[in-house]
């Protein structure tokens, strides 16, 4: 019986000792704390454009996409008409964002130079924003 307890034992006193001594510094660090448009609801899906270093953000409490320019750290704009966003993906190549509006049950294609709406295309139930390109490419 003994034989079996020792491992175990040993084993946690070494877990003890590994964790104890693993009081590292939290890796992330805040960068910047910028005021965001509207009110403190629900900020949530989001797509990076590497190409001009821009985050499009879903603010569903609000029903906006939300354009956050990470260089000049600032909302370049904020644009309504996007009800209970449930999704959003950028497509560099094409100057597009699709975002999926589950409010509406559509998925929105916005021009990212113009930052206006091209089309709205039903989608059913629970949209999906991927759906609207993987299908045309």
């Amino acid at each position: 019986m003994l034989k079996g307890i020792f491992p175990i034992a040993l084993g946690a006193i070494l877990l003890a000792a590994v964790v104890s001594g693993c009081r590292a510094e939290p890796t992330l660090t805040k960068v910047v704390d910028v005021p965001l448009p509207g009110r403190a609801t629900r900020f949530d899906y989001q797509s990076f454009d590497p190409t001009t270093s821009t985050l499009y953000v879903t603010h569903r409490g609000d029903g906006e996409l939300v354009v956050f320019d990470t260089v000049r750290r600032r909302v370049v704009a904020h644009l309504a008409g996007f009800p209970m966003a449930t999704g959003v993906l950028i497509v560099p190549a094409l100057h597009r964002v699709s975002v999926s509006v589950a409010g509406r049950h559509e998925v929105a294609i916005v021009d990212t130079r113009s930052l206006s709406v091209l089309v709205r295309v039903a989608a059913g139930e629970f949209p999906q924003p991927r759906s609207m390109f993987l299908e045309r490419m």
